[in-house]
């Protein structure tokens, strides 16, 4: 099973399956069912962008009324020579691996009192394996926080005061949303993980290196610079894990030391070499034909200094160009009238508490309205519609996504041409909305424009007496019917956002 943000699992479900998994299927918004043989499991653990945890499942149990139940089912369904058994003499029973044990907790109400405790619980769990071990050998496994040999997660699911129990192994040691390349422990307070970001780039239509042929990506927004960073590592095709290790991250996850029946440290030896190769391949591709360009900006110094330092730990800070400033006076680098994609978070509510959020939601619209030309799109990341409709943009897509306790939306919206946006205006008659196809601002781009429009129809309909909205009796174009105009103000109103 892999776990992940919730609302990623489609994504997630996708990238499996582009991995050679088997059987893949959502379990829920934020865990994915899949099988696959060893050297498919090493690829998934260094490949996979979206994933928090892998997890192979030992056993479940469906009816756990108390601790003393939970550890006579460990003692008698968990196989601990096989599970923690060494894999450097596996016929000395007494060379232990290390182990760890996390308790994840659902409906923690309705679970058994005395199993309410995760510390407790995780503890019931390791006295049975350890206890059973004894009974082996006089030696016994221990405990390793930092960096066990077995990292064993057991998620409880409570009902009506009694426990399902499921027991699995982690595959790696850390989450896999940790790539390594956060400078120390400075992290920007309003970080995006990694893991999200990636999603995220994935939904914007980003799966391959190919998909970012000839694109423009932009983060006028860009914070610790964690969309821009992802974007790159997924155009120069580097496997996330690649980035780990070479950022410090452990050479052999928990699942090289186990014991199997094939030779798994040359499987990974292997799997690490053809990464490697990959994306040595892909950034000298990238840097010699720049057929993708990367462009961030960023107001506060602190933040700007973090997207420094990660870039540098990455290895990318020749691929993406940054400066410092507000996004509002902020003009894309040789971007040449060619069409652009932005990327971005900007600062709401609970997120990033400030004073000046309004003001940053006015400058972003005035950096889409002066920068996109047609044929561009904006994404951007929000958990406060009232921010959003400051953009006065008509969205094109939406998805949910849910990070802690916050529900969020990343929405599309699509830069059209001046024929795309006429036959919108005549299709669904959203002028009257206020929508137009870009994001309405005051700033200089696009407004003689919009004024000559004004211009001319004040000039057509000076001097008549019908409503200049409406047209004239004559006019080609129909009048609509009264349920036409209902559905219209209904469907105007299903384009707004609702958490």
């Amino acid at each position: 099973m892999a776990t992940c943000i919730p609302g990623l699992a489609s994504v997630l479900s996708e990238e499996l399956t582009e991995l050679r998994c088997q059987q893949v299927t959502p379990a829920s918004t934020s865990a994915v069912w899949f099988q696959a043989d060893l050297p498919t499991v090493l690829r998934v653990i260094l490949w996979v962008r979206t994933a928090h945890k892998v997890l192979e499942l030992l056993a479940t149990a469906e009816d756990i009324r108390d601790k003393d139940g939970l550890y006579q089912w460990i003692q008698n369904t968990i196989p601990v020579a096989e599970i923690l058994q060494s894999n450097s003499n596996p016929q000395q029973p007494s060379q232990w691996l290390t182990l760890s044990v996390q308790v994840i907790r659902n409906q923690v109400t309705q679970l058994p009192s005395d199993l309410t405790h995760s510390h407790f619980t995780a503890l019931t769990i390791k006295n049975a394996l350890v206890d059973q071990a004894r009974e082996l050998s006089s030696d016994r496994p221990s405990v390793s926080l930092d960096d066990p040999d077995v990292p064993l997660v057991a998620i409880l699911h409570g009902s009506c005061g009694v426990a399902q129990v499921s027991l699995y192994r982690q595959l790696h040691t850390d989450s896999l949303h940790k790539r390594g390349y956060r400078s120390g422990d400075a992290i920007h307070k309003a970080a995006m993980k990694e893991s999200l970001a990636a999603g995220l780039l994935r939904q914007a239509g980003f799966s391959s290196p190919s998909q970012f042929y000839q694109k423009t990506i932009v983060d006028p927004m860009a914070g610790s610079g964690t969309l821009l960073i992802e974007a790159a590592l997924m155009a120069a095709n580097i496997a996330p894990g690649l980035v780990s290790i070479k950022c410090g991250g452990t050479r052999r996850p928990p699942v090289v030391r186990w014991h199997h029946t094939q030779d798994t440290m040359s499987l990974w030896k292997d799997t690490l070499r053809e990464a490697t190769q990959n994306a040595k391949t892909g950034l000298q591709e990238l840097r010699e034909s720049q057929s993708c360009r990367f462009y961030g900006n960023e107001l506060h110094p602190s933040a700007m200094q973090l997207f420094r330092d990660s870039l540098y730990l990455a290895g990318l800070s020749d691929l993406v160009e940054i400066q410092q400033g507000n996004c509002n006076m902020y003009e894309i680098p040789s971007s040449e009238g060619n069409a652009v994609t932005v990327v971005t978070n900007p600062p709401w509510g609970i997120r990033l508490e400030t004073d000046g959020e309004d003001e940053a939601w006015d400058d972003l619209r005035s950096f889409l309205r002066s920068q996109l030309p047609p044929g561009s799109e904006a994404w951007v990341l929000s958990g406060n519609k009232n921010s959003t409709r400051q953009l006065k943009w008509k969205r094109t897509n939406m998805f949910p996504i849910q990070t802690g306790q916050q529900q969020l939306r990343w929405i599309q919206y699509k830069v059209l041409s001046d024929e795309e946006r006429n036959a919108q205006l005549q299709d669904d008659d959203v002028n009257e909305k206020g929508y137009d196809g870009r994001p309405r601002s005051s700033t200089r781009t696009y407004r003689e424009l919009q004024r000559t429009q004004r211009r001319d129809e004040h000039r057509t309909s000076k001097g008549t007496s019908h409503n200049p909205r409406k047209p004239p009796r004559d006019s080609a174009v129909p009048k609509p019917q009264k349920n036409a105009v209902k559905s219209q103000s209904q469907a105007s109103n299903s384009n707004e956002w609702l958490i």
